[in-house]
């Protein structure tokens, strides 16, 4: 079926319907859904243009493709770096996770596997965004740093107090919480999906904030909900907010 879920605007889905042809397969619409059909995938140079679910897709169909898959212009963001590896504890032979080249050599199939998952950085985000909103303190616990680069950047320009632990952040009472502005990006720039609670701390700081999200055009919905709350805010186009 089209994609659905949550209200962002319009969710094209072209670049996942390209890429999957690209390897061989027959498309075809029926109805309001989407149907694939092949008897071998083939591999074949993609260009999802950093889309986190069509890389993710690409990358798991081309693990038993027949020869070698190219993802360029591929997301890199830790949860494609975590499927991966997923993948090659299951025999996928893929090189480039982590980059904005993936390349994939076809085996002829996969064997079951044993995984742990890492920490969500927008769980982790969620959650220090929560504690810095009503100025309380929080221990986040099981992080992973390295993955936080733009969250701690963009708290920071917050004015928040925070300290960062070998696998924990710390939210800390703040004093005085500065205005700010971010602008959503592929990884490793600011996420999407931390947009909204970061838009929430915006009322709490002292100063404008501009907020600029090009990804959805659907994305700024929740602001009008903040101002019937009591929130100082202006939807300047589907993308910008102060």
């Amino acid at each position: 079926p089209e994609p659905g879920g949550c209200i962002l605007g319009n969710r094209p889905i072209t670049e996942q319907i390209s890429g999957f042809k690209r390897l061989g397969a027959d498309f075809k619409k029926e109805g309001e859904s989407n149907s694939f059909s092949t008897t071998q995938l083939t591999g074949a140079s993609l260009l999802p243009v950093f889309s986190v679910t069509a890389t993710e897709k690409l990358l798991m169909a081309a693990c038993t493709a027949e020869g070698t898959t190219i993802i360029k212009t591929a997301a890199a963001e830790p949860n494609i770096i975590e499927l991966a590896h997923f993948l090659k504890s299951m025999g996928a032979k893929i090189s480039g996770e982590g980059t904005h080249t993936i390349i994939v050599e076809g085996v002829k199939e996969l064997h079951g596997a044993k995984h742990s998952i890492v920490p969500d950085q927008i769980q982790v985000g969620t959650f220090a965004v929560l504690a810095a909103t009503t100025n309380s303190e929080i221990t986040i616990t099981n992080v992973i740093p390295d993955h936080l680069d733009m969250l701690l950047h963009t708290l920071g320009k917050a004015n928040i107090n925070f300290e960062v632990g070998d696998n924990s952040l710390i939210i800390k009472k703040s004093s005085h919480l500065e205005s700010f502005s971010l602008q959503t990006m592929p990884y490793p720039g600011f996420p999407t999906d931390l947009q909204a609670p970061f838009s929430v701390l915006a009322t709490q700081c002292a100063g404008t904030t501009l907020i600029h999200d090009p990804m959805y055009d659907g994305r700024m919905s929740h602001i009008k909900e903040l101002i019937k709350m009591g929130a100082n805010a202006v939807i300047c186009d589907p993308h910008r907010v102060l």
